[in-house]
């Protein structure tokens, strides 16, 4: 059986330090695809070079509800960076 994990943040430490081991370990749990997920604007350049970097990674753009101190981004300017793929 082949997973998705939907919502992970692979730029976090300590994973992002590890980037080959959670990808050996995504490997041997059947993850074979993971959405990463951009917690505000400034960090997406981060998360869609680890995208671009793995052809089973995708990034997502957006700023995470927790994160209240951050740049409220436009929708034109999601639409502008999401396309950047």
């Amino acid at each position: 059986m082949s997973l998705v994990d939907s919502h992970c943040h692979l730029n976090f430490e300590p994973m992002g330090d590890d980037m080959a081991g959670v990808l050996e370990r995504a490997k041997a749990a059947n993850v074979d695809y993971m959405l990463c997920v951009s917690v505000n604007l400034e960090d997406y350049p981060e998360v869609l070079a680890i995208a671009q970097a793995h052809n089973n990674i995708f990034a997502s753009v957006g700023v995470h509800p927790c994160y209240q101190d951050v740049k409220e981004p436009a929708l034109d300017e999601l639409v502008s960076l999401a396309l950047e793929r």
